[in-house]
């Protein structure tokens, strides 16, 4: 098992940035596994959310297996920022 409980350097930015915007949000940063980094509740919806520091960023071997996995869900979606997962969510003030 690959698991440490490092973090990308964005994770807690966008974090905090949806709970100000009234987002449920659950930390799994320390979990491993490959499960995604937090749980976000939308609309009554709960993405799983991996946070990655960039665009090129690499997945762990649990992440690969975690994503292929799940990677029929909807909602199971990687990001760079609030902005970008805020446009996957079609994002709408809560």
């Amino acid at each position: 098992m690959d698991y440490n409980k490092r973090r990308d350097a964005n994770h807690a930015v966008i974090r905090d940035e949806l709970r100000q915007l009234g987002y449920a949000v659950h930390d799994c940063a320390d979990c491993g596994n490959g499960l995604p980094d937090l749980l976000v509740m939308a609309r009554g919806v709960i993405y799983l959310v991996e946070v990655k520091a960039t665009a090129r960023s690499r997945f762990t071997q649990s992440e690969k297996k975690f994503h292929l996995l799940f990677n029929s869900a909807e909602n199971l979606v990687t990001v760079t920022s609030t902005e970008e997962l805020l446009e996957k969510l079609n994002y709408n003030p809560i």
